[in-house]
């Protein structure tokens, strides 16, 4: 948008700086008289006339020249900013997306090690039904199973989040707020 604006604007101070012909006529009457009577013929007498001019910008052309210099510049600018805000984004939309691969390996990981604790708690809470183990043993054993599946809760909730971050870092996230058709 400011990069638009300052188009036009160089475009208007080009256009300043021409040479310009324009051509004014004019065609009508004016009344003379001391009173205002407009129905009376002999008191209108007629009032035209054609006029040309032509401008011709021969002072301040150095102020031409520097307002164009810094009205390119800010142009290039505005460019460049413009491009490294993208390549920021792109940046931070590649880190998003590793971090999201790291998050899903942890997932895995987790997922794994909790099918191991919840076999390891099956087994332990079978020997306690033997009585071949205490109930503090498996007490700690759910608590370590609960502490699994709130582990994997929360890395779920990150991958979320970190997915909501590559969307918006990408320039997709108006793709969640459109109404499905």
């Amino acid at each position: 948008m400011e990069q638009e604006t300052a188009r036009l604007e160089l475009q208007t101070v080009k256009a300043n700086s021409l040479p310009t012909l324009s051509l004014e006529a004019f065609l009508g009457a004016n009344q003379y008289n001391q009173h205002f009577s407009p129905f009376e013929k002999h008191t209108w007498y007629g009032s035209s006339y054609v006029g040309v001019s032509f401008k011709l910008p021969i002072l301040f052309k150095e102020n031409f020249t520097a307002r164009n210099k810094r009205l390119q510049l800010n142009i290039r600018i505005l460019s460049l900013q413009e491009e490294e805000e993208r390549s920021r984004l792109s940046t931070e939309a590649l880190q998003s997306y590793y971090r999201i691969q790291a998050i899903r390996q942890e997932i895995n990981r987790i997922k794994e090690n909790k099918a191991l604790e919840q076999q390891s708690l099956l087994i332990l809470s079978r020997r306690f039904k033997e009585q071949q183990t205490t109930a503090f043993e498996l007490n700690l054993e759910e608590l370590e199973y609960l502490k699994m599946q709130t582990a994997l809760s929360q890395k779920y909730t990150e991958e979320v989040i970190e997915t909501l971050n590559y969307l918006q870092n990408s320039g997709l996230l108006y793709l969640l707020l459109q109404e499905p058709e």
